[in-house]
C-alpha cells in the first residue's frame, strides 16, 4: 500500500508504550489529546447503538479512553481492548474501561470471529501501522453487517506540526475500506487533535467513520 510516509514513528512501539503506561493519562492531558473524544463524539451521530448490548473491539486501546467514553454513554457495552503493550492493557482493565484485554496486533484481530463486533474503533493507532490494508481487511471481516468503524489518524502532510513520522493518505485509506465492502459516512479533518509539546502548535487529525454494508 503506497500511503506509507517516512520511517516508523518509534523503533520499539511496544517498549515505548510499556514505559508510558502508568503516566499515559496525565500525558494526554498535557498535550490536550482529544482523539478519543473526537472519535466517540462523531460516532454518536450515527445509530450505532441499535443493539442493547454493543460488542466493541478497540484496537490500540491504550489505557482504555475510548472504552471509558463509550461505557459512559452505553453502560452495557462490552469492550475488547487490543494493544501491543501489556502494561497499557493492565491499566485499562484496572480502571474497568475495557472488559477483555488482548495483547498483540494483526494476529489478534485474525483470531476474532467473523461478524462478531458491532463497532470497531482505533484512535491514533494507524500512526504506528505502516501497512493499513491488512488491518482494514480484518476490520471488515470482524464487523457484523450494519456495524460501524471509526478511526482517528494523522494524515499525510502534517509532519511539520506533529511528532509522528508515519502517516496515511486519506484517499487511499478511504478506498481500502470501500474495497472491503464498507461505506464511508464521515471523512473529516480536525486541526487540533493534540498540541505538539515542542512547538506548541495544534496537530491535524482525520476522523473516518463508516458502515459495513456488503461483502467485498
Amino acid at each position: 500500500m503506497s500511503e506509507d510516509q517516512g520511517r516508523a514513528t518509534y523503533l520499539d512501539v511496544r517498549g515505548h508504550f510499556d514505559r508510558m503506561a502508568q503516566g499515559y493519562d496525565d500525558g494526554c492531558v498535557k498535550v490536550a489529546w482529544s482523539g478519543p473524544q473526537i472519535l466517540v463524539g462523531e460516532l454518536a451521530r450515527f445509530p450505532f447503538a441499535a443493539q442493547k448490548s454493543l460488542k466493541v473491539v478497540d484496537l490500540g486501546t491504550g489505557t482504555g479512553l475510548v472504552g471509558m467514553l463509550l461505557k459512559e454513554q452505553l453502560p452495557d457495552t462490552h469492550v475488547t481492548g487490543i494493544d501491543m503493550s501489556g502494561s497499557m492493557i493492565e491499566v485499562a482493565l484496572k480502571h474497568g474501561r475495557i472488559d477483555e484485554g488482548l495483547v498483540g496486533g494483526i494476529e489478534v484481530l485474525r483470531s476474532l470471529d467473523s461478524q462478531s463486533a458491532h463497532v470497531i474503533t482505533a484512535s491514533g493507532v494507524m500512526d504506528f501501522i505502516p501497512d493499513a490494508k491488512p488491518f482494514v481487511e480484518e476490520f471488515a471481516r470482524i464487523l457484523a453487517m450494519g456495524g460501524y468503524f471509526a478511526l482517528t489518524y494523522e494524515p499525510t502532510g502534517t509532519a511539520q506540526d506533529g511528532v509522528k513520522s508515519l502517516q496515511h493518505d486519506p484517499g487511499i485509506l478511504r478506498a481500502a475500506f470501500e474495497q472491503y465492502g464498507c461505506a464511508v459516512l464521515l471523512d473529516q479533518e480536525y486541526s487540533g487533535a493534540y498540541t505538539n509539546f515542542k512547538t506548541g502548535r495544534p496537530v491535524t487529525n482525520h476522523v473516518l467513520v463508516g458502515l459495513r454494508e456488503s461483502r467485498p
